[in-house]
This record gives structure tokens, C-alpha cells and sequence, in this order.
């Protein structure tokens, strides 16, 4: 078993009360396993979510937005608000299982160098498909932020263009 089991649970939620709820109860079956912080950001919901959830949730520090910013902007915000050792980015039509959750962090405690840990998705009993995203290289990553993956693609783009049949002579 783990020594400090601490962890902040990070939703970001717009409009979607009802999939929060039933996340929410899928959480709440986990804190007696867990020390568990539920944090819900909420883009600026029209339908009601903030009052229902902490209404519904007491224990869940619900943080109102005025405005939507994002999902990334809404995880940096919740993060912000936490202070446990783990956190778990968590969307709001998940369910969640305390095994699971145990799974993740035995993965996270075995490697010390591993950042973050992702679950296998199910859908309806089964697997979802896999996700996966290569792994960016270091050139990769400042041809990116120096935009220079844009410059390079204009210019092959334009080196492969076909010439118009007009500005073609025949010698």
C-alpha cells in the first residue's frame, strides 16, 4: 500500500451536469481508498453545473467561471487551486473505479521517472481503440515554435506545385 495516497482530482466541466454527476459519484466510491480533492472548473455552464454540484457534493471545491477558456486553461486553474502529490486530469464523462486509480499510481511509484500515466479507455465493456502520438523530437519541437514546420511546408508545397501550361516553352 502507498504511503501518501494524496491526490487532486481535476475536472474542467461546460455543460455537462448530468455525465459530472455520475463522475462525481464514481469518485466519491474511491475516497475511502484514496485521500482524494475534487476540484471541478467550470467554463461558465448555462445549465445551472456549479450550484447542482455543490449542492450535490459539498466536499468538491467547484470554481465558477465568468467566461469559457478552454479546457487546457480550466486544468491549469485547478491544478493551481491543488496540493497533493498526484494529480489526475480528469474529463467529465468518466467513470471511475478505485482499482484503477490504484493501477495508475503503482505505475507512477514503480518508475520514478515517469511524469504521467494514462488508463486504458472502455467503452461499453470493451477497449476503446489505442491513442497515440509520436514522440516529438527535440528538432521537431523548435522547428514548431519557431514556426519553422510552416516555412518548410509552404515551401515544398510550392516547389511541388505543377507549372502552369502557359509559362511553359518549348526550347
Amino acid at each position: 500500500m502507498f504511503e501518501n495516497r494524496s491526490i487532486d482530482v481535476v475536472i474542467v466541466s461546460y455543460n455537462c451536469k448530468d455525465s459530472l454527476i455520475q463522475c462525481l459519484e464514481s469518485l466519491e466510491e474511491c475516497r475511502g481508498a484514496f485521500d482524494l480533492r475534487t476540484i471541478v472548473v467550470d467554463n461558465a455552464s448555462s445549465d445551472e453545473t456549479p450550484d447542482e454540484i455543490q449542492l450535490l457534493f459539498p466536499l468538491v471545491t467547484v470554481i465558477p467561471g465568468r467566461e469559457n477558456l478552454g479546457f487546457s486553461s480550466g486544468c491549469n486553474i485547478g491544478i493551481a487551486a491543488g496540493r497533493a502529490e498526484f494529480i489526475l486530469l480528469l474529463n467529465p464523462d468518466c467513470v471511475l473505479d478505485a482499482r484503477d486509480l490504484q493501477r495508475l499510481l503503482e505505475c507512477l511509484r514503480q518508475d520514478t521517472k515517469a511524469a504521467c500515466a494514462a488508463p486504458q479507455l472502455m467503452k461499453g465493456g470493451q477497449p476503446s481503440a489505442p491513442v497515440y502520438r509520436a514522440v516529438v523530437t527535440l528538432r521537431e519541437f523548435f522547428a514548431k515554435m519557431l514556426f519553422l514546420d510552416r516555412v518548410l511546408v509552404a515551401r515544398a508545397d510550392k516547389a511541388l506545385e505543377t507549372p502552369d501550361a502557359s509559362s511553359v516553352t518549348n526550347s
